[in-house]
């Protein structure tokens, strides 16, 4: 008798220990699975590290009291944080993608793109350029370090009873998108002005020669041109998205 109740003591305790896994699983997996940091990793590596982190976020954080009745309504609440935190560090990542193909068009490169073979779309040069200019600073300024503490702190400023959060959300999401494009803008506001003075003045020089095929002297002027205040602003651009990124999980994970 003494036996067997030891035995559903132990047994009460582990399933109390797996419930709270679950439920942490919910959200690190959620945010583990749009990341788009980790989008070079294949999905055995991503299950593993979500896996590692919500077992010990299960013992870190007392999670029992939400093992009740509504266990799946908290599962599901769970699930729902984690894809939005990751889909909002999916949207500002998207802002890489924007200043490239800016950047590409303003200085003729347009057409060369290469295959993404993890999301399956064509993607312009400079794009993948800046994303893995992106992904060296990420682990360089120790971002990943703030990514991951953030996730446990997320459970003091999004606690799994509190729905203001998808409320702030569902008011902010226009206005975060609007900035996610502005942003984009800034960055490459050197670029895209000084591409945009050539183009005027190849535009006058035409006017003056007709006769000059102004198309074939101006374009190659305008790459090396292009590829020239790259250079010289990719450190103060990069600095800048990578502010403003620790801005953004700074905010999502710690206010």
């Amino acid at each position: 008798m003494k036996c067997n109740l030891y035995y559903s003591m132990q047994l009460s305790l582990t399933d109390s220990n797996l419930y709270s896994f679950f439920l942490a699983f919910c959200r690190v997996g959620g945010i583990f699975l749009f990341t788009p940091f980790l989008m070079y990793v294949n999905m055995k590596t991503k299950v593993a590290f979500a896996v590692l982190i919500s077992y010990i976020i299960s013992y870190a954080f007392d999670l029992k009291p939400f093992i009740q009745e509504d266990y799946l309504l908290f599962c599901l609440l769970e699930i729902v944080t984690g894809v939005t935190i990751g889909i909002l560090m999916n949207i500002l990542y998207s802002v890489l993608e924007i200043m490239g193909s800016i950047i590409s068009h303003t200085v003729g490169l347009s057409n060369s793109n290469l295959f993404d073979y993890e999301s399956g779309i064509q993607s312009v040069v400079i794009s993948k350029f800046l994303n893995i200019t992106f992904l060296a600073m990420f682990f360089v300024t120790n971002l990943h370090l703030l990514f991951i503490e953030g996730i446990f702190n997320s459970y003091h400023t999004i606690p799994l009873d509190n729905n203001s959060f998808y409320t702030e959300i569902v008011n902010n999401f226009v206005l975060f998108i609007n900035e996610i494009f502005w942003l984009s803008v800034k960055l490459t506001a050197p670029i895209w002005v000084t591409s945009f003075f050539i183009s005027f003045s190849a535009g006058i020089l035409n006017r003056l020669i007709p006769y000059m095929q102004i198309y074939f002297v101006s374009i190659p002027f305008q790459i090396f041109i292009g590829f020239i205040l790259l250079f010289l602003v990719i450190k103060h651009m990069m600095t800048g998205y990578t502010d403003y990124h620790r801005e953004l999980l700074v905010n999502v994970f710690y206010n």
